[in-house]
């Protein structure tokens, strides 16, 4: 019974040996079998991130002031919608929309909306960047004759945590015994 055992073991490791020869000198090439993906690319990301919500967004000019902070609102789907802005220091408000396609992120300002009075912007500002997490995307804008780059984090809403009721056990009554007298 053990002898046959082991010929089973040494036939099982010699139909291995030949079955890794084949990969590396038959038909089918072993490079063939290596590094391809079994899930589409843009699969992952465009299930993945949600531009839906609210977003602290940084610009640093190359020609204005260094950094802007705006506060933009994203509404829509997760792969096109609304978007709209509001500049901390200045007031100023930008309206547009927004196109995700995987991890690329691009919105533009509505023309209509540019304020050509001197007090607000006089050009639209168009964006593309990439969402490097959940939380954060990064890229570049241009607007009229200067560019730069941004930065945004989505903001949390905290919620505070469901209320769980908290099960108070029965008291445990210990018999008593009874003493005989």
């Amino acid at each position: 019974m053990k002898k046959f055992a082991r010929i089973i073991i040494i036939l099982s490791v010699v139909s291995l040996v030949f079955s890794l020869t084949s990969l590396q000198f038959g038909d089918i090439k072993k490079e063939s079998l290596v590094n391809k993906p079994v899930i589409i690319k843009d699969t992952i990301p465009r299930l993945m991130y949600d531009i839906r919500g609210k977003w602290k967004l940084m610009l640093t000019w190359t020609l204005e002031p260094p950094t802007w902070e705006w506060a933009f609102t994203f509404a829509g789907t997760k792969t096109a919608g609304t978007v709209k802005g509001i500049q901390k220091a200045h007031g100023h408000e930008w309206v547009g929309t927004y196109t995700i396609k995987g991890m690329n992120v691009t919105f533009n300002q509505d023309p209509s909306t540019i304020d050509n009075t001197g007090l607000g912007t006089t050009y639209p500002i168009n964006f593309t960047g990439k969402f490097k997490s959940k939380s954060e995307m990064k890229g570049t804008f241009k607007c009229g004759p200067d560019n730069g780059t941004w930065t945004a984090n989505k903001k949390l809403l905290l919620s505070k945590p469901p209320v769980k009721k908290r099960l108070i056990p029965k008291p445990i009554v210990k018999p008593t015994s009874v003493r005989k007298k």
